[in-house]
This record gives C-alpha cells, structure tokens and sequence, in this order.
C-alpha cells in the first residue's frame, strides 16, 4: 500500500505540466510572441478537469497499482478584440488562444480593455496566453493606452521583453 501512495504523488506531478504548448522565458522574445490590448468576446472552459483513475498489476512484484490522474490546470478558450497591436502584429481583428490556469477563471477577465501576452505555437496553430501576464489598461484623453497604475505601453512592453 505504501508504493501506491508513493506512485499517485509521482504521477501527480508529472500531470501538472500541460500537453499544450506554454511559452516560457527561452522562447519568449520571437517572431510568434505578441502582446495585444483586447476586449473580452468570450472566455469558456473546455478541458475536463474529472479525476481518473486506472488500476494495473506490477509485472515484476504482482502488486496492484493504482494510478491517479488530477488535472492541475484549468483550461480555457478565450476570444478577444484586438484594439490595439503592441508587440508584432496579429492579422487578426479577432483572436482565439488557449488560456491555462491553476486558479480557476483567468483573472484578466474582469477587465474591458487588457493589455495580454500569447505565443503562437506553430506545431498546434493556436494561440496560448503567457500565464498569468497581462495588464489592465485605459485610454488617455489624448488617445494613448496606459496602465491603471499609469505607466505608459512602451514601458510595459520593454520590461516585459527585455
């Protein structure tokens, strides 16, 4: 009984990664990653998040093995206006991208205009959202974008991809 306690934390942590393709530090910075301001046309959820279960017998001890699927992220197909292009250019004037969160509903949802960071994984052809980046922003009256906070969108831009 011991090994099968042993082998569900085991398992537990190699579901924790995604088979979807999720940009990180090395590949950030290419010509498939893009930050955009949107606003928000859909967002739902789409992975089944159901615990599984499958029982084996060890073909070395004959012990039975139970082995334990637990999704660790939430995932999501999210559709966005692009109102603004601020890093590369989406030819898009909309855009899907998978969303992958290990907290339930991603937290840009709230807000009307959102500055967000998405890679496009040319393997799949879709879009993944950078996990958990993104920016609230608002129009100056002069026309500008800039964050609630007040830094403007070049500044964001550059300490996000420098």
């Amino acid at each position: 009984m011991h090994r099968i306690g042993i082998l569900i934390i085991i398992l537990s942590f190699f579901n924790c990664t995604s088979k979807s393709s999720i940009p990180n530090s090395a590949t950030m910075n290419s010509k498939n990653d893009y930050a955009f301001i949107g606003r928000k046309i859909e967002i739902i959820e789409t992975a089944n998040r159901d615990i599984s279960e499958i029982i084996q017998i060890d073909s070395i001890t004959n012990d039975t093995i139970k082995l334990i699927s637990i999704p660790m992220n939430f995932e999501y197909r999210a559709k966005y206006e692009i109102l603004h292009n601020a890093y590369n250019r989406i030819p898009l004037d909309t855009i899907e991208f998978i969303v992958l969160d290990h907290y339930g509903r991603p937290k840009f949802e709230q807000f009307d205009n959102v500055l967000l960071f998405v890679h496009y994984d040319e393997n799949t052809k879709k879009y993944y959202h950078e996990k958990y980046k993104f920016e609230p922003m608002r129009r100056t009256r002069n026309g500008k974008w800039k964050s609630l906070d007040g830094k403007n969108l070049k500044r964001i831009i550059r300490e996000h991809y420098q």
